[in-house]
């Protein structure tokens, strides 16, 4: 027994001496991402650990394995001290490992320390999409230690030893589940990212003590070739989604469905090409964007250290390749993060969840635009603008400026603009007629070429017409006497305006909107529009179109008045007054229909005279009339006052001892007291008789008196005093010869008179 115990101690110690060179068996360590929002509730994470070997059934007897556990993020449940190591290998039966849903484990190997307990979900490959894995079997029974080292609290390690016999005998490039790290995570972890590394513990020197395999000789110890440390990725890729991402040319307002347009403004006149301003929003959690595509050389990172809730960056062909005139252009943009933090690795890589950008080339245009428009016998210069071209190096132009008109003189070439603006480009003054005529009949163009070889031709066609006069009467404005006046005109294809008015012509460009003509009389109350211009016959014949407009006057009004003798003056009957009147936009007057006489004329004020004769007592009233026949009364306008003469009584009709009329001559206007008195009469009647205007020098004027028994009956200013006596037939025969001497009186005093 002493030799048995003491042989396998020897060669233990041998093996720790020297270890030939043999084919190294592998070691690979598991690494899983989960999401965040996946373990907000906590739980454990099953990371495998698997060896492979490069030679067939390599007869192994131990196997031994250590790692250190880093979680520089805090995501570890109670730390990196944890009882982590299950390793439940070798056993007789295959022992359930990675499986979906997940199962915790515990360890089954007589010298192993008790696992860790899950108190929430089990995550592991095959829980997140990948195979499910058992623990290798073999010939049972080993002995198996898995302990934490105690100096250093983040170490693990697992030792499997078969004191009988053979572990396994591995097939070659056959990867075995040999252990799994159960680490338990603290809840609270979907609102950060983090990492958690176990990485295998390398070998100080001489032979391997940490991860390695010993053959069934008891001596041979090889060391296992070890890749990348194992991880546990609490992270979630961020994505780039629609609506994020906005793009816009300053140039440019052109949206296509969604494809921006884009202009161009060509590095020969200082342009940058294309330029695009990108505008990339939500990016608070962002550590960096990746702008590739488009003809950019080289992908763009934007960085984002200070973590802006958005970021900007502005290209153009000339500064950076893109976009690319060859073509439209799409764009991937790409929003990142670095992990592990710090690490300078940036996930998602580009090409992952990406935003896709497209973007068109607006299309060149030319356009012809002649000044002005061409009428013939006028002239008119060419002016050219291009748009979105690129420049033809191979020919040193942008563009040509040619015509299929008999008459036109040769090519411009468009070559350095005479201004820009945008990305627009001017030239003025490109071609002159001085005259145009039917020569110079045709179609004027310019072909040009964009971006993306798009190409685009502008055109004019020249074309004569006849004139069109549309200008419309309604729109004359009212006509003061005296005044000038301003003739709105409308037209087409006009080379002058000709406006006759009161036998004077008055003439004005064709692109004139408005003629003024004056001063306006009186006499003359139509004006006649012409639109001159030519035929569209070869040769052009000269013609016009006419418009004949009635002028619509401002009615005339009524200005200041005089006469001589002065207004309240009497005269003598047959006296000539001298009167006077001003008037304005007034053709003639007329008093009591007879004719006043124009006697002088200021702008619109004209002076009126007429000389009348008083007859009576009377307000004389003026009628002025205007250039279209508006007529205006200007009402009391002179004041003519007669002296009266004496008054005669004519005679009395009536009924004796009633009513009478009585009848006296004298001056129209003037007014009479006639006086009866009678025995019957307590009081004398007076009664006063208006004597009427009856155009001649003495008039008769009757009114209704008392009509007693022996009444005397006189008129004031002791004129003709009657005598009505009681009516016997002698005396009826007296008043009958006393009416008929009184009629001869009076006809004598109109004859004296």
């Amino acid at each position: 027994m002493k030799t048995k115990i003491i042989l396998p101690l020897f060669l233990a110690v041998m093996a720790l001496v020297s270890t030939p060179a043999f084919s190294q068996p592998a070691l690979r360590i598991g690494q899983i991402t989960i999401a965040p929002g996946d373990i907000t509730g906590g739980g454990c994470v099953q990371v495998p650990v698997f060896m492979s070997d490069t030679i067939d059934n390599r007869q192994i007897s131990q196997v031994t394995v250590t790692f250190d556990v880093a979680d520089a993020d805090g995501l570890i449940e109670g730390g990196v001290s944890g009882s982590f190591m299950i390793a439940n290998a070798f056993q007789a039966t295959a022992q359930a490992g990675l499986t979906n849903p997940g199962t915790d484990l515990n360890n089954l190997g007589t010298g192993s320390t008790g696992a860790v307990t899950c108190s929430g979900g089990i995550f592991n490959q095959a829980t997140q999409g990948g195979a499910a894995v058992d623990f290798v079997g073999g010939s049972g029974g080993p002995q198996v230690f898995t302990f934490p080292d105690g100096g250093n609290p983040q170490r693990h390690s697992a030792s499997y030893a078969s004191l009988v016999g053979t572990l396994i005998e591995p097939t070659a490039g056959t990867e075995y589940l040999i252990a799994v790290l159960e680490i338990p995570i603290s809840t609270g972890t979907a609102s950060r990212n983090g990492q958690v590394t176990i990485t295998p513990v390398p070998e100080g020197g001489g032979n391997p003590t940490n991860n390695f395999v010993t053959l069934d000789d008891g001596l041979t110890r090889i060391g296992f070739t070890v890749g990348d440390p194992g991880t546990i990725s609490i992270f979630e890729a961020p994505t780039c989604v629609a609506g994020n991402v906005t793009v816009d040319d300053p140039n440019s307002d052109v949206n296509n469905g969604g494809v921006v347009g884009v202009d161009w403004l060509d590095p020969q006149v200082g342009g940058t090409g294309g330029v695009l301003d990108f505008t990339f929003a939500n990016t608070t959690d962002i550590d960096r964007i990746v702008l590739s595509g488009g003809g950019l050389a080289t992908a763009i990172n934007i960085d984002n250290g200070g973590n802006a809730a958005s970021l900007n960056q502005s290209i153009n062909t000339a500064g950076n390749g893109s976009p690319s005139a060859a073509s439209n252009n799409t764009y991937t943009v790409t929003y990142q993060v670095e992990f592990p933090p710090g690490s300078g690795t940036f996930l998602p890589a580009a090409g992952g969840s990406d935003c896709t950008i497209e973007t068109a080339w607006n299309p060149p245009t030319a356009t012809i635009t002649p000044n002005p428009t061409p009428i013939s016998g006028g002239s008119t210069d060419f002016s050219v603008v291009l748009r979105n071209v690129v420049y033809d190096s191979g020919n040193s132009r942008f563009s040509v400026f040619t015509s299929n008109a008999t008459g036109f003189g040769g090519d411009e070439t468009l070559n350095a603009p005479t201004s820009t603006a945008g990305t627009e480009l001017t030239y003025t003054n490109v071609y002159n007629i001085a005259s145009v005529d039917a020569d110079d009949i045709g179609t004027y163009s310019a072909a040009v070429t964009g971006p993306n070889s798009q190409t685009a031709t502008g055109t004019y066609s020249l074309a004569l017409e006849p004139p069109q006069n549309n200008t419309d009467c309604a729109n004359i404005p009212q006509a003061t006497i005296g005044s000038n006046l301003t003739i709105p005109v409308a037209g087409a294809n006009v080379t002058e305006w000709s406006v006759i008015y009161n036998g004077t012509t008055v003439t004005a460009p064709g692109s004139a909107t408005e003629v003024t003509i004056g001063p306006i009389v009186g006499t003359a109350t139509s004006v006649e529009i012409r639109a001159n211009g030519f035929t569209n016959d070869d040769p052009p014949v000269a013609t016009f179109v006419a418009e004949t407009c009635t002028l619509d006057f401002v009615a005339p009004t009524c200005g200041a008045q005089a006469q001589d003798p002065v207004a309240g003056t009497q005269v003598d009957v047959g006296t000539v007054f001298t009167l006077t009147l001003t008037t304005t936009n007034a053709v003639s007057v007329t008093i009591n229909g007879v004719n006043m006489t124009e006697v002088s004329t200021a702008g619109a004020d004209t002076n009126w005279t007429a000389s009348y004769t008083a007859t009576t007592n009377e307000m004389v009233n003026a009628v002025i009339t205007g250039a279209d026949g508006d007529e205006v009364t200007c009402t009391a306008a002179f004041d003519i006052q007669v002296n009266c003469i004496n008054p005669t009584i004519l005679g009395v009709t009536g009924t004796l001892g009633g009513t009478g009329t009585v009848s006296v001559s004298g001056t129209g206007g003037c007014s009479y007291d006639v006086t009866v008195t009678a025995p019957a009469l307590a009081t004398p009647q007076v009664v006063a008789v208006a004597i009427p205007d009856c155009g001649d020098p003495v008039c008769v004027g009757t009114a209704t008196i008392q009509y007693p028994l022996d009444a005397t009956i006189s008129v004031a200013n002791g004129n003709t005093i009657f005598t009505v006596p009681t009516l016997g037939e002698w005396g009826l025969i007296a008043f009958i010869t006393l009416l008929m001497g009184s009629a001869v009186v009076m006809m004598r005093r109109r004859r004296e008179v």
